[in-house]
């Protein structure tokens, strides 16, 4: 067995110790990631606390939503003891892109607004323009005043409920969102936070009976 010197050990940790900072250094380079951000409420308004850092480098942001996911289970393709255990419709939730990077705005105070234009055209570039941009939860969410619903991914949410009596009464619904910042992308490109560059900034919106949608905690 060869045994090193103590001037070789110590030649040998000082270069362990210069590629590890080479390393992180390269990381850092290369990665935005480290930079912390937060989704805060100030005012009744969102701002996105640490988004300069992101936007400075070039990165665009990106809203994301909570929902269910579209259920990718073929029976076929497993036994039947697995479907037994796991059962064949298991719902599943996860984070799905809300629109484009265009339909997002952060101005220099890091307030976050998002696009006023309809949503089936949120995820269209060539039709955002024109459309101002609204530091209100009501961009993000509409409630379909004629059957008092919110459509929310693949499901319809009631924004009130029948009680005894035929009553309807407003009910608390917490919707859950998130923005995270990543390169620009092509249009119609499908986009995951596995491709943010940032970590994810969790926020959600509230329907409040009585007083209606505001911003909250996640």
């Amino acid at each position: 067995m060869k045994f090193l010197s103590l001037d070789g050990l110590t030649h040998l940790c000082a270069e362990l110790d210069r590629r590890v900072n080479e390393l992180i250094g390269a990381v850092r380079k290369d990665r935005a990631f480290i930079a912390p951000i937060a989704a805060e409420v100030y005012n009744h308004q969102l701002y996105i606390r640490g988004a300069k850092f992101y936007l400075d480098q070039g990165y665009v942001p990106y809203v994301f939503r909570l929902i269910r996911k579209r259920n990718q289970f073929n029976p076929n393709n497993y036994p039947q003891k697995f479907i037994e255990l796991h059962g064949p419709n298991k719902p599943r939730k996860g984070w799905c892109m809300f629109g484009c990077s265009d339909a997002v705005h952060i101005d220099s105070d890091n307030l976050f607004s998002f696009t006023l234009a309809p949503h089936q055209f949120i995820a269209d570039r060539d039709k955002l323009s024109g459309y101002d941009f609204s530091p209100l939860p009501d961009a993000l969410v509409h409630i379909n005043p004629e059957y008092d619903t919110i459509a929310w991914g693949r499901s319809t949410i009631g924004t009130v409920k029948e009680t005894e009596g035929n009553y309807l009464r407003g009910r608390l619904i917490k919707l859950r969102f998130a923005i995270a910042f990543g390169k620009p992308c092509q249009q119609w490109k499908k986009i995951s936070i596995a491709d943010m560059e940032s970590p994810l900034a969790q926020f959600s919106v509230l329907h409040v009976p009585t007083i209606g949608l505001v911003f909250g905690k996640h």
